[in-house]
Order: structure tokens, then C-alpha cells, then sequence
């Protein structure tokens, strides 16, 4: 078929050669079977056919990336007791209540709050076509998936990286400070009153 493509016409097809077009037009397919699902006589494809939809990409790594993410989870999970431990001992028993009170505010606000909007740039810098409703940039139709995943966990592995390295100092800095191994604060005094059964008899005489 004769036709002007254009780009707001986002329909993929999957060519035969596994190479991905922006609609069949930009195949230059001309004729379609199964209800729109599958298209012949394309001429930039050497046999000339191709179906609807993406072509499919097998994933090598699903495994060894599952793995690693359930022992992420799992990690992840274990350090939080011991954090939330450290900020209590880390601080004099008066300001405990509002050390783990501004810690909570800072996590809650830095992962709720700025969060979304780091990974919304990096979901819109791996978007390859977007979508123009009313001459303004709408949802993304495309994304570039290697690019997608590399960033996404190249980004989350950073944040992990900056974590730790802010760890590590703290320790260095605070190894040396003894007055969290051994506090200085006198231990109260506790008086205990033994009776004996002398004493008992003389608070309660026997009458005879």
C-alpha cells in the first residue's frame, strides 16, 4: 500500500529478520493477515513477513539476577535491627526518642520525596519514542531496555556504594571515641534490705 508514514502512528511489528519497525508502513508492508497480526510483502524485509508486537528478547541472566536480588533482599532486611540499634547507643538516653523520630523523617522523606522524581529521569532518559497527544510530550512507547536496566541499576547500585563509603567513615571517625565502649556515667546505688527472722519476729510478736 501506498502510504505516508508517520510518527505519531506507533505500531510495532517484529520483521522476520528480528529487527524492530516503528509500523508496518516504515516496513513498507502492503498486505496484512490474521486481523492485523501478521504482514506480508514488506519490502524492507528480505522474505517479507512480519507479526505485530516486539520482538521477543531472552534474558541469559534471569537466574543469576534472581539470585542476586533475593540475597539483596534478604541482606537488606537483616541490616535494619542493627541500624535502628546503632542510633539509639549512638546517642544519651534523653534524645533517643528524637534521634529515631528525625531518622525515620530523613529515610521516609529521602525515599518518598526524591526518589521518584531521580528515577523518573532515569526511566525518561532510556525512552527512545514518546508520545505527542496535543503537541505536548505524553507517555513514553518505547524504551531502550538495555540502556533502561543499566541505568536503573547502575543508579541504585551508586546511592548503595555512596551509603557504604559514608558508613566506613563514620567508623574510622568514631573508632577512637571511648565513651561509647565505656560510659563514664556512675551506676546508681541500690540499697537492699535483708530481713532475717529475728527481724520478722520483733516487727510481729508471738502472743502468747
Amino acid at each position: 500500500m501506498d502510504c505516508s508514514c508517520q510518527d505519531d502512528d506507533f505500531y510495532p511489528i517484529c520483521g522476520s529478520n528480528k529487527a524492530i519497525y516503528h509500523s508496518p508502513c516504515f516496513a513498507e508492508c502492503t498486505a496484512s493477515l490474521r486481523s492485523g497480526r501478521m504482514f506480508t510483502n514488506c519490502s524492507c524485509i528480505s522474505d517479507g513477513r512480519a507479526e505485530a508486537g516486539l520482538c521477543d528478547e531472552r534474558c541469559s541472566n534471569l537466574i543469576p539476577w534472581s539470585i542476586f536480588i533475593f540475597l539483596h533482599g534478604i541482606i537488606g532486611g537483616l541490616i535494619i535491627a542493627p541500624n535502628i540499634i546503632a542510633v539509639i547507643r549512638s546517642v544519651d538516653d534523653r534524645d533517643k526518642p528524637a534521634a529515631l523520630g528525625l531518622n525515620t523523617c530523613l529515610g521516609s522523606g529521602l525515599a518518598w520525596g526524591l526518589s521518584p522524581i531521580l528515577y523518573g529521569k532515569v526511566l525518561d532518559a532510556s525512552c527512545l519514542i514518546w508520545q505527542y497527544p496535543c503537541s505536548s510530550s505524553g507517555a513514553c512507547e518505547l524504551y531502550d531496555f538495555r540502556s533502561l536496566r543499566l541505568s536503573f541499576h547502575g543508579t541504585s547500585i551508586a546511592m548503595k556504594f555512596a551509603a557504604l563509603v559514608c558508613t566506613i567513615c563514620l567508623v574510622i571517625l568514631t573508632r577512637n571515641w571511648h565513651d561509647w565502649k565505656y560510659s563514664k556515667k556512675p551506676e546508681p546505688q541500690r540499697s537492699y534490705i535483708v530481713m532475717t527472722n529475728a527481724s520478722r519476729e520483733q516487727q510481729n510478736p508471738v502472743e502468747d
